[in-house]
């Protein structure tokens, strides 16, 4: 294989995971609230009973996983953005998770409580977006190598390197949801 190549085979993933991590730097040092002055505060909105804090179990698992794949249906509509719509997602995810950590250590959680609680699937969950968007980028690689080398060819080891990709990435998906439901529980029960 060309040097060429193997670079614009790890190319997607490697901006798949750089787009999480740019992300999560963001969200852990730019606080949440920056939004307008006078907005309103939904601190007292805190109080809703959120119908996910019943579940437990197989529900939780099948509340998770749900989340879980139609956050990977988002990221494979990104081949028809050329990537865009998968990567801004991804980026959105580490925002996110980025901003959740910065308020529960500003609540007071130590770093092993923390990393106790969310590396254990957050580290499969990750990878399996990554994977997953990876693939969603096959639209601008297409692009790429018609623009770069005036081939429009659609090689078999391309085909296989994808399927691998989403196959991989929906086990470790699935592997996340179990640990995230049956795992990260009984460590949040340890701390009490």
């Amino acid at each position: 294989m060309p040097m060429n190549e193997y670079r614009l085979n790890k190319a997607p993933f490697l901006l798949a995971v750089c787009c999480i991590l740019t992300g999560f730097v963001i969200g852990r040092s730019s606080p949440m609230d920056t939004g307008p002055a006078g907005a309103p505060d939904h601190a007292a909105d805190a109080n809703i009973l959120l119908p996910r804090v019943f579940l437990d179990g197989h529900d939780e698992w099948e509340y998770i996983i749900g989340t879980n794949l139609k956050v990977c249906a988002v990221l494979l509509t990104g081949v028809l953005s050329l990537g865009f719509i998968g990567m801004v997602n991804l980026a959105w995810i580490g925002l996110s998770t980025g901003w959740v950590v910065q308020s529960v250590m500003d609540a007071g959680m130590s770093w092993e409580r923390v990393a106790a609680l969310t590396v254990p699937h957050g580290l499969l969950e990750l990878a399996g977006f990554a994977m997953i968007a990876a693939v969603g980028c096959e639209g601008f690689i297409i692009i790429y190598r018609k623009l770069r080398f005036d081939d429009w060819s659609f090689s078999m080891d391309r085909l296989s390197l994808n399927v691998r990709r989403l196959t991989a990435g929906l086990l470790l998906v699935l592997a996340a949801s179990m640990v995230e439901t049956y795992i990260t529980g009984q460590i949040a029960a340890g701390f009490n």
